[in-house]
């Protein structure tokens, strides 16, 4: 008697732009240059997990300029414990379709908690090499973490230039402790720089401000596009210096099921 074989399970998948699911950005830039803004016009509802101090965790600007048709949900931060706390129900509602987007806003500050919690415990008023280790630790875990649900994820930090020691350049890089302002970057698809030019309306005789993003590196600043979809610049605002989409809407359409 002849049996017709089994075939195994299939241990890979076919990768397409079409299949992706999953988009994970870091999102940097100085104050103001519109980073929590823009998290919030990404398919929503969107969830923030705002660390960040000010009205409404930061969300002040997001609310007011945010789409009609935009669910922006917040979880405001007083301490890392509480971060870790949620990571279940984060995965759960996620699965349950509550949100589809996940933004930490930001690892900045999210740092500086987990600083602030770890001198708690230990009983110091100063931290040192032991705790800055710790401190890494923690974020690269939280990062991961978060990564782990299945969200379109973003994070958010500042920007600073540091000095590469070997190379003798300036390097512009999110405002992270140590190694991470570099590992951060690297373990995300999109990073953008976020920055804004200022320009003359001869017709309203007003300043207008533009909000761009960076996604390629130049001689200082870092950035990158995994996608390779994106120009090295986009605009993220209308002339009428309202937010925009436009430029990122396309990574999270699907030519055949119409979007994600």
């Amino acid at each position: 008697m002849t049996t017709t074989p089994v075939a195994p399970p299939s241990y890979y998948n076919e990768v397409t732009l079409e299949k992706v699911g999953q988009y994970l950005f870091l999102l940097y830039g100085g104050s103001g240059a519109g980073k929590t803004t823009l998290a919030a016009q990404f398919p929503g509802p969107v969830m923030f997990i705002s660390a960040d101090v000010g009205v409404m965790g930061g969300l002040l600007s997001a609310v007011s300029l945010k789409r009609e048709d935009q669910k922006l949900l917040q979880i405001r931060l007083t301490s890392f414990s509480q971060l870790q706390s949620a990571y279940s129900n984060l995965e759960r509602d996620f699965k349950n379709g509550v949100y589809k987007t996940l933004v930490l806003d930001s690892l900045t500050t999210l740092n500086q908690l987990i600083i602030r919690d770890i001198l708690a415990m230990t009983a110091k008023e100063v931290p040192v090499f032991q705790d800055w280790n710790l401190s890494t630790a923690r974020m690269r875990t939280t990062i991961n973490k978060l990564a782990s649900f299945g969200a379109h994820t973003i994070f958010t930090a500042t920007e600073q230039v540091v000095k590469d020691e070997q190379q003798g350049r300036l390097m512009g890089l999110p405002n992270l402790p140590g190694k991470l302002a570099q590992e951060a970057p690297a373990g995300v698809d999109i990073v953008l720089r976020l920055k804004t030019r200022m320009s003359f309306d001869a017709q309203t005789r007003k300043s207008v401000v533009t909000y761009l993003a960076q996604t390629a590196p130049d001689e200082i600043w870092y950035a990158k596009d995994r996608s390779a979809t994106l120009p090295p610049e986009i605009i993220l605002s209308t002339p009428d210096g309202k937010p925009t989409f436009n430029s990122l809407k396309h990574l999270f359409e699907s030519p055949s099921k119409g979007g994600k």
